[in-house]
């Protein structure tokens, strides 16, 4: 963890060595993101993301049918992937996760434009729930998640990104 409070607030942003810090290492982001030509604002995007993962998402809870996909879409994620668009919409709600984490909740936050990449927008999930639910006999859940053993979980923060 990094220390905070006193010891911590010692005015180091003013000294020479910082300000070389802060040139060579921080981004200036608003800058950056003042200087791009995308057609659409930083506002307008995270909106985007927002309806994409409420109509798109396997949490989606709208049906959106691919609408916001286009031809050459990639689901890339850290244990499933790469899925074409087909191939998502085939298998995102093969495994009823919800059925078996009833109170699931994604934990969508931290929505930001990349001031590198103006047409992405990037977001945090954490994921949380408990363990209550049965699974449909033998369904891929039920072989994944196994009896209803009451278990909470809480994820560790996960980047994730879509690309507009």
């Amino acid at each position: 963890r990094a220390r905070g409070g006193e010891e911590a607030a010692a005015d180091v942003e003013s000294t020479p060595a910082y300000q070389e810090f802060a040139r060579r290492h921080l981004v200036d982001e608003p800058s950056l993101l003042s200087e791009s030509s995308f057609q659409l604002p930083p506002e307008e995007l995270i909106k985007l993301a927002k309806r994409f993962l409420a109509t798109e998402a396997p949490e989606a809870t709208i049906d959106g049918g691919g609408a916001m996909m286009t031809e050459d879409f990639r689901f890339v994620g850290p244990v499933i992937g790469p899925l074409d668009k087909d191939e998502f919409i085939a298998t995102k709600d093969t495994v009823d996760f919800f059925r078996s984490f009833p109170d699931a909740t994604a934990g969508f936050h931290h929505f930001r434009v990349d001031p590198f990449d103006p047409a992405r927008v990037w977001f945090t999930a954490r994921a949380s729930g408990t363990h209550t639910g049965e699974a449909v006999p033998g369904s891929d859940a039920a072989l994944l998640f196994g009896e209803v053993s009451g278990k909470r979980f809480t994820s560790p923060p996960q980047a994730c990104s879509l690309l507009f």
